[in-house]
């Protein structure tokens, strides 16, 4: 038998046997198709939603994912997004972060 794909945020892949009765019928959150993943975004605590792989965390208004002791998420905010639908671009990728420009901090990243 094959084992089960599902990947288990900080902790892995599930290790059980395909088809494993824990994640075959996990559907996404944010679009209710079939779970590949538990959200691995951290705050708080980690975030664990299941996701499928064109879903992911959203971003605040803050720039921050909303699972933090003083950044509640506003109200109506949705936890989770399709790819490419962020409102917000998280803090560390907005100018001025890390005091100085994004493209300055991506040129010594990259060298």
């Amino acid at each position: 038998m094959s084992q089960c794909n599902f990947d288990k945020s900080w902790a892995g892949k599930c290790t059980n046997e395909a088809p494993c009765a824990e994640h075959k019928d996990l559907l996404c959150v944010s679009c209710s198709s079939p779970a590949t993943h538990a959200c691995g975004e951290t705050g708080v605590g980690v975030c664990n939603e299941p996701l499928c792989d064109n879903c992911e965390h959203a971003t605040t208004e803050t720039g921050t994912n909303g699972l933090g002791f003083s950044d509640s998420p506003p109200e109506g905010w949705k936890f989770h997004v399709k790819k490419g639908e962020q409102k917000y671009q998280p803090w560390y990728e907005r100018e001025g972060a890390f005091g100085g420009k994004k493209e300055d901090k991506l040129a010594a990243v990259n060298s």
